[in-house]
């Protein structure tokens, strides 16, 4: 039950996140004084949007707890867990390290997942990655990064786009059932 209730309450708050995404209610990047940025993760919401403001508060409380896991979980050379979409980003555009560019999708996918605490780990994360046909195959076949996170298929691992696609087919699907049941 405890179980059923917490996937519930995590999808829910995945659900609201996203409409307020959607309704630029909650940007990656915003100038001028209406506009509040959030310490941690570096998102932005007007500073009279309280629903946005609560979720930004409580992702910024998701990514401390992760970034808490993290420390202890993750290797020293990656320490601290990025949090902020601009760090991410930064970190994904450069391939030329490989260990740096698996770092930056992982803090990216965690950030895109709201840094679910069901988010598989770092190396689990970077073995799937590994063995994904879609990661660069200088990376997928460097001997140090495969001996470091051996390929393993990861189920369910997708690209960013494919991703924000399923979140905004979730988002529509769930408008439509609360128009039925209202």
């Amino acid at each position: 039950m405890h179980d059923n209730l917490t996937k519930l309450c995590a999808d829910e708050f995945a659900l609201h996140v996203n409409e307020l995404y959607s309704k630029a209610r909650i940007e990656t990047f915003a100038g001028g004084l209406e506009w509040v940025e959030a310490p941690v993760i570096g998102l932005f919401h007007q500073i009279w949007d309280e629903p946005a403001a609560t979720a930004l508060k409580e992702l910024t409380r998701r990514a401390l707890a992760w970034g808490a896991r993290f420390a202890i979980e993750g290797p020293p050379w990656a320490q601290p867990l990025l949090t902020s979409w601009n760090d991410c980003c930064r970190l994904t555009q450069d391939r030329g390290d490989g260990q740096m560019w698996l770092l930056g999708n992982f803090a990216s996918s965690l950030l895109g997942d709201k840094w679910n605490p069901a988010h598989p780990s770092f190396d689990r994360f970077c073995r799937g990655m590994m063995a994904n046909p879609g990661t660069p195959a200088h990376l997928r076949n460097d001997p140090e990064l495969r001996r470091q996170f051996s390929p393993k298929r990861l189920p369910g691992l997708m690209s960013s786009q494919m991703a924000a696609a399923l979140d905004l087919t979730e988002m529509r699907l769930a408008a439509k059932a609360a128009k039925r049941t209202s």
